[in-house]
């Protein structure tokens, strides 16, 4: 593992290709997905990475969670942050 605990690094060799072609925004196949998070070290990055991935969230979306924003007994998470169109683009 990289230090950084960056597994990208470990699946980009596994699949046979440079890391950089990895970090192209793009969706991930259920196979590399899982590469993904088996690579993960720790229970924390894996259970963000997985949400993220599963909930289609945007990276913003995903920080500005709060714990108020999930309810654990209905299964569901409430966005209240989303990205923002700038007002010169």
């Amino acid at each position: 593992m990289e230090s950084g605990g960056r597994p990208i690094a470990h699946v980009a060799r596994d699949l046979g290709v440079h890391k950089e072609a990895l970090c192209l925004w793009r969706i991930l196949q259920p196979v590399e997905v899982a590469r993904v998070t088996k690579a993960f070290t720790d229970d924390r990055g894996r259970r963000v990475f997985l949400t993220f991935v599963l909930t289609a969230l945007r990276r913003s979306e995903l920080v500005a969670l709060q714990w108020q924003h999930v309810n654990l007994v209905e299964a569901t998470l409430r966005v209240t942050e989303s990205k923002r169109r700038r007002a010169n683009g």
